[in-house]
């Protein structure tokens, strides 16, 4: 028996577990069709141009607190540089006083050996 309260008795096409089936999708469509979307009431309509205007603002702020950041991080690299030829300009003053002081060591230590020498063969002659 195809349905259980029909008193007239014909082969069955459809199994009561496709049959249930079959109900269970209908009312879920049913349930799809007069849904709403979430957050809406039966007045209110979807304006295309606020949810525009909403994400335009939100990147808007976005940029904006990116661009702040951009501003900082150029601040501190220009900071940097500065502190960096600075640095250089002591180092290159380093170096020189060094060399000044090298070559100094050298020429006195060749002065005083040029001294010396004539000295030495003056007694030795």
């Amino acid at each position: 028996m195809c349905f259980p309260f029909s008193s007239v008795q014909r082969p069955c096409i459809v199994g009561r577990s496709a049959l249930t089936l079959l109900f269970a999708l209908s009312f879920l469509v049913l349930g799809l069709v007069h849904a709403q979307p979430v957050g809406q009431s039966e007045g209110q309509t979807i304006d295309p141009e606020e949810g525009i205007a909403t994400n335009d603002a939100y990147l808007l702020r976005r940029v904006a607190e990116r661009e702040a950041l951009l501003d900082e991080a150029r601040s501190e690299l220009a900071y940097f540089h500065q502190r960096k030829q600075i640095l250089e300009k002591g180092l290159e003053r380093i170096e020189q006083r060094a060399q000044v002081k090298v070559l100094g060591r050298e020429f006195v230590q060749a002065a005083l050996g040029r001294v010396a020498s004539p000295s030495k063969a003056r007694i030795t002659s």
